[in-house]
């Protein structure tokens, strides 16, 4: 292994160690092919920005094209994102329903949308999306922790954060 191999996993570790360790609450943004990337790196950006913890979380450890071909790194892997579910306050999942049949096979993503409802996070998903959380074994008989959009700038005022104004550009 190269030296330059050798570090970047070392860093990736250290990354990975100081996320757990972190108790302060965080929003996951799911990433898989072909997801909205205009409404992803816009919501990063803002949310970053205004000094929240803001992770990507993919389903494989390399980057995924986006609905654009914009293509992005996850922060973390699945399994990372179940060991810091408590702190989680929202998980956005940017996707149409096409994306959202990728997620329903994966049992990781069933686990963690279920415990970060269970610790009363927000769900964020595009409306035409809501019904299909039933199908990762998520109840939509609780409103106030699902929160719906139909474009980028209901997107940005869906994160509810004390103290924090996003900006919506259009």
């Amino acid at each position: 292994m190269s030296n330059s191999t050798s570090s970047l996993i070392t860093q990736e570790e250290q990354s990975a160690k100081h996320r757990k360790q972190d108790k302060k609450p965080c929003i996951l943004v799911l990433w898989a092919e072909q997801f909205d990337a205009v409404a992803v790196t816009s919501l990063i950006a803002e949310v970053r920005s205004a000094g929240i913890a803001t992770y990507i979380v993919g389903l494989r450890c390399q980057r995924v094209a986006g609905e654009y071909g914009l293509a992005i790194y996850p922060d973390m892997l699945l399994d990372e994102a179940l060991s810091i579910a408590d702190r989680v306050s929202h998980i956005v999942i940017p996707c149409g329903a096409a994306g959202f049949q990728k997620l329903e096979i994966e049992p990781r993503v069933s686990r963690l949308l279920q415990q970060t409802v269970q610790n009363q996070a927000r769900l964020i998903l595009p409306h035409a999306n809501v019904f299909d959380l039933e199908k990762v074994g998520v109840p939509i008989d609780e409103p106030r922790q699902i929160i719906t959009y139909t474009d980028k700038q209901e997107l940005m005022q869906s994160i509810c954060y004390p103290n924090v104004r996003l900006q919506t550009h259009s």
